[in-house]
């Protein structure tokens, strides 16, 4: 039985940004937030529904405080995010 967890189906789901985008997208990523870039691949169609965008939101985040802005994020699936996003 091949099993695959539910964050490797989630990446099996993402579209690449498309060449035009990447660029754009870097700089988003390297200047502004890692949530102002996952916004703009939401707008350039890189998630099929809320629910896909939603679970890769979270499933970056290893613990988020709701009383503050504080975040530890989970580097090594924020990677492959990355690769499938920038198509590498």
């Amino acid at each position: 039985m091949n099993m695959i967890s539910c964050w490797e189906k989630m990446l099996t789901l993402i579209s690449p940004l498309e060449n035009g985008d990447i660029e754009e997208g870097k700089t988003i990523f390297l200047d502004e937030s890692f949530t102002e870039f996952l916004d703009f691949c939401k707008e350039k169609g890189c998630f099929p529904t809320e629910d896909v965008f939603t679970v890769i939101r979270y499933g970056v985040c290893d613990y988020e405080d709701g009383d503050s802005n504080y975040s530890e994020e989970n580097y090594e699936r924020k990677n492959q995010l990355l690769n499938v996003l920038f198509d590498e």
